[in-house]
């Protein structure tokens, strides 16, 4: 596994039971559901990281590579649908607004 692959393990873990949300919250900045979102989205955008660059991205180097048409589309669309997932978490948590 990668560290980005271990940390994404680390904070679902954590998200899961309690303890981030719990602590974000008792910092008085962030409601529970605020917590949960952010604690939710810093996991998945995490796992989905650790994807990107240790299978999506390398899969279309060497689709482009061997001149494969097909398969750098596939790897083109998975790519897109990984950073969509990561779009989604960065609004619904709205990290840009913290």
């Amino acid at each position: 596994m990668t560290v980005a692959g271990d940390i994404a393990k680390t904070l679902h873990k954590v998200h899961e039971d309690g303890w981030l949300v719990d602590r974000l919250e008792r910092t008085d900045v962030l409601s529970h559901s605020e917590a949960d979102a952010l604690a939710l989205a810093l996991a998945d955008i995490a796992e989905s990281m650790e994807t990107v660059y240790s299978q999506l991205v390398p899969r279309l180097l060497k689709a482009l590579k061997a001149e494969q048409r097909d398969e750098v589309l596939n790897a083109l669309w998975d790519l897109r649908e990984a950073f969509r997932h990561v779009d989604y978490h960065i609004h619904d948590a709205k990290l840009t607004e913290l």
